[in-house]
């Protein structure tokens, strides 16, 4: 499949099944913010449902969000891991956790949120690595939307150094507040060798997520 064909595949799936964030509004609705259940997620996970037909564009749909949004953040004692949804301002970042120095509270919140089944040998998780300042694009947003909804994850976790950023990043954040920030440096080398693309940085990066080294 050429480009062109791929850019005409995806504005069809954009524009025929957006994936948005239900509590009570609709998309493309014309109630006031008034009318609309405010209250947060009644769990971690968001709910997820699709809407066809829905012609808005994703810069509309973000010009119309509210000024706040939810966002999980986790907080660690000696003994036990914190889970909450907070309310925070629109434009505010997902919670964020360095890796070199909070990767011990991370591995607490694995063991204590992320295993739900009995026998369950690995996480419920979604890892993505996203190094440099990149634009979000709307396939983008479908992968991590479609995680989500058929996934179920404990969480998103972004490892990265920057952050993503355009409407569909933001629509993702009001849409699902499960998104982490694992602050991540890009690795130099590997065994004294250095790296020549940084699609090799991301290998690494992979690996030692699974590893959780």
């Amino acid at each position: 499949m050429g480009k062109r064909q791929l850019i005409i595949l995806l504005c069809v799936i954009l524009s025929t099944a957006l994936l948005l964030y239900v509590h009570e509004g609709k998309c493309c609705d014309s109630s006031s913010a008034a009318d609309k259940n405010t209250d947060p997620p009644s769990s971690v996970n968001a709910t997820l449902k699709f809407i066809p037909l829905c012609t808005t564009s994703a810069d509309e749909i973000v010009a119309t969000l509210p000024n706040s949004r939810w966002r999980l953040e986790i907080v660690c004692s000696n003994a036990t891991v914190l889970t909450k949804i907070r309310e925070v301002t629109s434009d505010s970042p997902p919670f964020h956790i360095s890796w070199d120095d909070g990767v011990f509270c991370l591995r607490k919140f694995l063991r204590f949120s992320c295993f739900k089944v009995k026998g369950q040998k690995v996480p419920n998780l979604v890892h993505y690595v996203w190094f440099g300042r990149n634009y979000f694009r709307p396939e983008h947003l479908i992968s991590v939307l479609s995680a989500v909804r058929y996934q179920k994850p404990c969480a998103i976790l972004f490892h990265s150094d920057h952050l993503p950023y355009g409407d569909h990043w933001r629509l993702l954040l009001h849409l699902v507040p499960e998104v982490i920030h694992i602050i991540r440096h890009q690795p130099q080398a590997i065994f004294g060798h250095k790296f020549g693309f940084i699609q090799h940085k991301s290998d690494v990066v992979r690996i030692q997520a699974l590893m959780g080294d």
